[in-house]
């Protein structure tokens, strides 16, 4: 009997606390599924925290915020590309429209440059018998003159110009000298003869010119001096006794 009521009382024992052990889990979770119900870990106590949703909602916010501004950035940066390429592709087509317009008026004024060329070839294979050689000549070079004029005025309008070097100090910039001479008449060195024209736009050199230059003849009398003086400080002298002295 004695042994049946403890064991009966031992049963009583795990079932009340088994009862507890469910009591407790259950408290348990209602705190865990209930927000406001969650202990602070800073203070302890069983008071809700109260503080954590609205910082949520900020953070979420201020996340949200970014965003918007990342995408309204990239927007902006893909339009300004597109943008930049039209721009590109307007700059290529206006500057191909430019230089087709620089060169229709260029050859424009060549054609008829040309024109003059085929009338004065015209012109040569109809000359009158009755002229002298002289006149005929004459005729040539004074129409030849004209378009020659005429090519150079054809240029200037277009901002080429001739380069002047004649009696000029030679500039190897804008010069190419294929001659060379000593002379007398001159302090440095002198352009004095043009071979062929050279040609500038600007600042640029289209095409040196072909020039002759004159220095400044070295003096061969004041040559000579100097080296007999060196020649003469230098030169050995005999003695009696067959000895040898150099003067110092």
């Amino acid at each position: 009997m004695l042994k049946n009521k403890k064991h009966n009382f031992n049963k009583s024992e795990e079932s009340k606390d088994l009862e507890k052990e469910i009591k407790n889990d259950d408290s348990a979770e209602d705190k865990f599924s209930d927000p406001n119900s969650r202990e602070n870990p800073d203070t302890g106590d069983g008071a809700p925290k109260d503080n954590i949703l609205p910082d949520l909602k900020k953070l979420q916010e201020e996340l949200d915020k970014k965003t918007k501004e990342i995408e309204d950035l990239t927007d902006t940066m893909k339009r300004r590309q597109a943008d930049f390429e039209n721009y590109k592709k307007r700059m290529i087509k206006t500057q191909d429209e430019i230089k087709k317009l620089a060169i229709k008026d260029f050859a424009l004024d060549i054609i008829n440059i040309n024109d003059d060329l085929l009338r004065a070839f015209d012109a040569s294979c109809n000359v009158s018998k009755e002229k002298s050689v002289d006149e005929i000549c004459n005729s040539f070079s004074d129409g030849f003159s004209m378009i020659s004029k005429k090519v150079e005025e054809t240029l200037k309008k277009y901002g080429i110009e001739e380069i002047d070097s004649l009696n000029q100090a030679f500039d190897p910039n804008c010069n190419e000298a294929i001659e060379l001479e000593d002379s007398d008449n001159v302090e440095g060195d002198t352009i004095t003869k043009v071979h062929q024209k050279g040609f500038h736009l600007d600042e640029y050199v289209l095409r040196s010119a072909k020039v002759k230059v004159s220095r400044p003849k070295k003096t061969s009398d004041n040559n000579d001096l100097k080296n007999e003086s060196k020649n003469s400080e230098h030169e050995p002298e005999k003695n009696s006794g067959d000895n040898i002295n150099f003067k110092v």
